[in-house]
């Protein structure tokens, strides 16, 4: 019998830990004269919490990112979260906003030069948002310039 109560004990340090469901979303931008924005942002009520895993950033010509945090809740333009495995979780809690017009939020240091023709990957790792409220969000933010950018965000929500 003691062989068997151990076993039982010993089930659950072998369970698989619970995946969080990931998302990923696009916004394909033209600039012109003004900067362009991308946001995920959190709903006002219901949230998870929202792991970034990373940004792809590709331009047809040369611009600049910037990264910012928490800035005015944006309320236009709706886009849609795919879900990296649709048939066996739930729709995304947060919002993307492309063509956003999120306002300013805390700039994360360290704009970020993009070549003509080229793209950027960058691990947000460190990146979360945490609990309810439309003003906390995420923003890749170009600048001005006559280009074509598309920018795809990946998260997990737990």
């Amino acid at each position: 019998m003691k062989p068997l109560a151990l076993l039982a004990l010993a089930i659950p340090l072998f369970a698989q830990p619970r995946i969080a469901n990931s998302y990923t979303a696009t916004c394909v931008l033209t600039l012109s004269a003004s900067t362009k924005a991308c946001t995920i942002q959190q709903p006002a009520s219901g949230s998870k919490t929202v792991q970034f895993v990373s940004v792809y950033v590709y331009s047809s010509a040369a611009i600049t990112v910037a990264q910012e945090r928490d800035g005015t809740a944006a309320t236009a333009t709706a886009g849609t979260a795919g879900a990296v495995n649709p048939t066996t979780q739930a729709a995304a809690t947060a919002k993307i906003w492309t063509d956003s017009d999120v306002g300013s939020g805390t700039v994360i240091p360290g704009t970020i030069a993009i070549p003509a023709s080229s793209a950027i990957m960058l691990d947000l790792e460190d990146v979360q948002l945490n609990g309810d409220g439309t003003a906390k969000n995420y923003t890749v933010r170009t600048s001005t310039g006559t280009a074509t950018v598309t920018i795809i965000l990946k998260w997990r929500e737990y």
